[in-house]
């Protein structure tokens, strides 16, 4: 929950600081859409096995001023949200499984234009289906990450993405026990360009009313 509150008055305060003029960017666009696999190496112990979640991410970013910066800026603040809906592996069988969304804020330094490192940290709804008497009570929950990584454009339209995340599921003690769920994941995705195929898509428009 702090996180949730840090992100939203962080968000306001870079809505309402940047007067800076804008410009269309070649490279990190104002808004993406992707996807991302994550598989966990550092993973909770409980009683009945190892909580093992492999994860599926949605993934939508944009800018938290709508236009993009200058495109020549060296680094600035991205929004982001991540469903998801990941099966759970306990003691070598997928019995369990977790969703939900994960909204955060990540932080892009970018280098020679195509090459970015990313610095990201989020929180969110989660559910849980694991039901462990001695550790942790499934249902409603709450997932805090953060995390860092590595991200290059491939062609115009395409970000390719690898990074590491550390997560935290518990539920504030509204359901016991609540001793908590820790994972380390690598993780690995790519970003799609939407304003681009939009921007094409207006501009053959035009075309085609001008032709007429």
């Amino acid at each position: 929950m702090i996180c949730i509150v840090v992100l939203v008055c962080t968000t306001f305060q870079l809505m309402a600081s940047d007067s800076t003029s804008v410009k269309e960017g070649r490279s990190f666009e104002l808004f993406e859409w992707g996807f991302s696999l994550g598989y966990g190496f550092v993973n909770e112990p409980l009683p009945e096995g190892r909580y093992e979640p492999f994860l599926l991410l949605g993934h939508i970013e944009f800018h938290a001023h709508r236009k993009q910066r200058q495109p020549d800026s060296p680094h600035y603040f991205l929004l982001f949200a991540e469903p998801q809906i990941n099966p759970v592996f306990v003691n070598g069988g997928m019995n369990d499984w977790e969703a939900g969304c994960n909204i955060g804020l990540k932080y892009l330094i970018k280098m020679k234009e195509i090459n970015g490192l990313y610095f990201h940290i989020g929180s969110g709804p989660q559910y849980i289906s694991i039901w462990s008497p001695e550790h942790q009570a499934n249902g409603f929950a709450f997932s805090n990450n953060f995390g860092m990584g590595y991200q290059r454009v491939f062609k115009r339209d395409v970000t390719i993405t690898f990074g590491y995340r550390f997560r935290h599921v518990s539920n504030l003690d509204l359901q016991l026990p609540n001793l908590g769920l820790d994972n380390h994941f690598f993780t690995v995705g790519f970003k799609k360009d939407f304003p681009r195929r939009a921007q094409q898509r207006r501009q053959n428009k035009q075309l085609i009313i001008e032709e007429e």
